[in-house]
């Protein structure tokens, strides 16, 4: 998959090892559960079907998106931009940065899970195309249903 690009005023490139802190602060924030460093480094470095990305303004960290390609299938496994650079459209560039990578590896196709409360991230996702498919009851820790969502990758549904 590509390594880097550039997007209107946001850079995109493939996370390394600089990354870790950035990731395990806003991820341990997001999902409010400690997460392990070595993990996370495994995880971002490591893992062979991850691919991590991390988006930069004027060099600045501002999001990030990772996702699991166990072909032919895809699963995005997170999806964050700080709380400043929300609702500039920079979510949508990154992850229709992912969605073209994808279609370039011929991913059949992508699913994720977002919290039911989270109305901005599913109208992100409708946005860029997915469908619900049904709901995960109690999916997250506290207890809060996820919607299953799906994208057919470079053709229609």
């Amino acid at each position: 998959m590509q390594k880097n690009k550039q997007i209107g005023p946001v850079y995109i490139r493939r996370m390394d090892m600089s990354d870790v802190p950035f990731v395990l602060h806003y991820e341990t924030k997001m999902f409010d559960q400690h997460v392990e460093e070595k993990a996370l480094y495994e995880e971002i470095i490591e893992n062979k079907v991850s691919h991590y990305y991390m988006a930069l303004l004027e060099n600045e960290r501002i999001g990030y998106i990772g996702v699991w390609i166990p072909r032919p299938n895809a699963e995005i496994l997170t999806l964050y931009i700080k709380e400043d650079f929300r609702k500039k459209d920079y979510g949508f560039v990154l992850l229709d940065f992912l969605l073209n990578q994808l279609a370039e590896e011929n991913v059949d196709s992508v699913t994720l899970e977002v919290r039911i409360s989270n109305v901005a991230a599913i109208s992100l996702y409708k946005k860029a195309g997915f469908k619900q498919v049904s709901v995960r009851k109690n999916y997250y820790k506290d207890g809060e249903d996820a919607l299953l969502m799906y994208k057919l990758i470079g053709g229609q549904e």
